[in-house]
Formats: structure tokens, C-alpha cells, sequence
């Protein structure tokens, strides 16, 4: 089942959000904003849903987790932001921006 979703996302964005082969031939700044901003949604999509079928549906149950205790809910463990969700995001963006802006210069 996993195979077919991931054909099928490969195959929507490949027809509807790939810049035409004429204009990638040269670097420009549009199809590449393009092709990057299709691919930050896409990440952002793939990770909140899997997400939701891991966190909020509890889809694979405790046998197969790494930690057996519950997620920790409205906790300040890492940063003064409150959740877990939002910790990740913060820690995620923030190492990749540098990332980039590291490889930028």
C-alpha cells in the first residue's frame, strides 16, 4: 500500500507542479523557488500525516515503540514552547535553515 501512495504523490507532482523541461534547462531563480517551495509542501505533508496516524490515531499501538510511555503532552522539556509537535518543528527548521544558508554563502 505504501508503494502506491508513494507512486501516486510522485506521479501528481510530476504532472501538475514540474516546471516544462525548456525552462530547467538554464538556472533561474523561478523553477527552482518552484521545485523547492513543491517540495517543502510535500515534506510538510508526508510528515503531518504520518504524524497523525502515529500520534493522534495511535495506529501502531506501544508493541512496536521505541518508548513505551505515553507522549508527553503541554511539557516544557527541551524549550519554552509547550509542545512536542511544535519542539520538533522548531528544532527541524531552525537546523536546516542553517543548513542552507551555510551552503548559500
Amino acid at each position: 500500500m505504501c508503494r502506491y501512495v508513494t507512486v501516486a504523490i510522485a506521479f501528481v507532482s510530476l504532472t501538475f507542479t514540474q516546471p516544462p523541461l525548456e525552462l530547467a534547462q538554464n538556472l533561474e531563480p523561478g523553477w527552482i523557488t518552484q521545485i523547492w517551495l513543491r517540495n517543502i509542501m510535500l515534506m510538510t505533508l508526508v510528515a503531518s500525516a504520518l504524524h497523525v496516524y502515529f500520534y493522534r490515531w495511535n495506529a501502531q499501538g506501544r508493541k512496536l515503540s521505541f518508548d513505551p510511555r505515553p507522549l508527553m503532552v503541554n511539557r516544557r522539556q527541551f524549550t519554552r514552547v509547550c509542545r512536542c509537535t511544535r519542539s520538533s518543528m522548531l528544532f527541524f527548521w531552525v537546523r536546516h535553515f542553517s543548513r542552507w544558508h551555510a551552503r548559500s554563502e
